[in-house]
């Protein structure tokens, strides 16, 4: 009997189908990082009737070098990230959101700090030196004549919030961040804070496939993507996180971004 079961059995454990891994940026909090991205989950298990396992890690660098050992069937991912995964890690391109990416440089309110160039002599933070706000805010500087070490002292953050807050609590004169994290802090930390300037804009985080996906699967994906819009399945998305909305990423998008593959590739090693 016990023979029996086994051989029923066995079949139709051999025929169940593996969970997708999707990897998320780790650009805030694990559980903040969840709560966004579980309506795009649960959204995709439904139009590719397949469970999805949503995962990330504890930085940038680990991050990336997961996604080279091909750990993501789906990659949400900086932009330059996306790139890098394009050129040489074996992924390729569903979607991106569509609202630009650009860096806010921020300071105390009360701080005597007005232009790029007055940051001369002083502290800066930024988020993970791999993040491409932190990759915007030092070439702004650059710009202003201002190098990391010899003109102003240069600290690294675990998150683009923990920046924003070193800066609130005087631990630093200014910090760089996404638009979005400042747009979402309270009320009573904003009022001591204002933005000094911003960076350069590029495209935002994209989502790419891994190329191990059958091409049904991965055409299944990239249309499914396309379809979560801010006027439809990706509403509350979109409405959460101040996204934008979702579209393609074209070519145009990526030779945007060819000017910090260099610096990226170097940071990495």
């Amino acid at each position: 009997m016990c023979l029996i079961v086994l051989c029923l059995a066995t079949p139709v454990a051999a025929a169940e189908t593996p969970p997708l891994q999707m990897g998320v940026l780790p650009y805030l909090s694990s559980d903040r990082l969840f709560e966004y991205f579980l309506p795009m989950k649960d959204y995709l298990e439904a139009q590719l009737g397949r469970r999805i396992v949503l995962s990330t890690a504890p930085n940038f660098k680990t991050y990336v070098q997961r996604a080279a050992r091909g750990d993501y069937d789906i990659y949400q991912t900086a932009p330059h990230f996306a790139l890098l995964a394009e050129e040489e890690q074996g992924y390729r391109r569903v979607s991106r959101l569509t609202r630009e990416l650009d860096g806010d440089v921020i300071v105390r309110r009360d701080s005597p700090v007005q232009r790029p160039q007055d940051l001369r002599g002083r502290i800066v933070i930024t988020p993970d030196a791999l993040a491409i706000t932190s990759l915007l805010g030092e070439q702004l500087l650059k710009d202003h004549g201002l190098n990391p070490e010899r003109d102003y002292q240069l600290l690294r953050s675990n998150s683009h919030n923990n920046a924003i807050l070193t800066v609130y609590r005087g631990g630093a004169d200014a910090a760089f961040s996404a638009v979005e994290v400042f747009e979402k802090l309270s009320f009573d930390v904003k009022q001591e804070l204002r933005l000094l300037t911003k960076t350069r804009a590029v495209p935002h985080m994209m989502i790419m496939a891994h190329s191990r996906l059958a091409e049904e699967n991965y055409v299944r994906l990239k249309q499914a993507l396309l379809k979560f819009t801010a006027n439809g399945a990706g509403r509350t998305f979109f409405e959460t996180t101040g996204y934008g909305d979702m579209g393609p990423i074209t070519d145009a998008d990526m030779e945007r971004l060819r000017p910090f593959l260099k610096v990226l590739k170097e940071r990495l090693k």
